[in-house]
């Protein structure tokens, strides 16, 4: 008795099925047919297969369990961009955007936004303000898909960087100097211990 399909074949297996349940407008494929379809026939085996890869493609979002023994395939999870990077497109999108409107189709606060759009200032984005109505800001340099670096946090981080190893060096030369106390006191008792014993 080996260790059961790999993960591929158990993938394919439940893409296949999937897509013969859409056809067939059932509402699941169970874990019978999955056995099948991989050719897993005893009991023991079906129960290792379900503990072991059906259930790593549940907690992976993969599979869907609609009830014990029955399932749908979902595909692989599609990684959801950051906040920024959902900014970023929708900005390039845009054109012009105000803060609230970014902050609701990016589905964060109004004042992350207005961070956001305020760091790309003035490089990237020009603040237009009308009397009555909210500031809006307008994309005058597109770099590209890519979102642009925030300079300002990155030299801060630098700083904090060299601030901090600065202060290591400081407590270490503190403790080597200590030390070198402590290693001539020892040297000087030694050295006195051993005047005492010629005596």
């Amino acid at each position: 008795m080996g260790p059961g399909p790999n993960m591929a074949a158990v993938r394919a297996a439940a893409q296949e099925l999937e897509m013969e349940r859409v056809r067939q407008e059932k509402e699941f494929f169970t874990m019978s047919d999955l056995g099948d379809r991989l050719g897993v026939q005893s009991r023991r085996d079906r129960e290792r297969l379900r503990g072991n890869q059906v259930r790593t493609l549940v907690k992976a979002g993969e599979l869907e369990r609609i009830k014990p023994g029955h399932y749908r395939y979902q595909g692989k999870p599609v990684k959801r961009p950051n906040i920024q990077e959902r900014m970023w497109f929708i900005l390039r999108k845009r054109g012009t955007v105000t803060a609230f409107y970014l902050a609701q189709m990016a589905e964060t606060s109004s004042h992350y936004a207005l961070n956001f759009l305020n760091r790309l200032q003035p490089k990237f984005v020009r603040k237009t303000e009308k009397a009555g109505s909210p500031p809006e800001y307008s994309l005058i340099n597109d770099p590209g898909l890519e979102m642009p670096k925030n300079e300002t946090k990155a030299a801060y981080l630098r700083q904090r960087r060299a601030e901090m190893k600065q202060e290591v060096i400081k407590r270490l030369d503190a403790v080597y100097g200590k030390a070198v106390d402590l290693m001539q006191e020892a040297a000087a008792a030694r050295l006195a211990v051993a005047e005492l014993e010629d005596e």
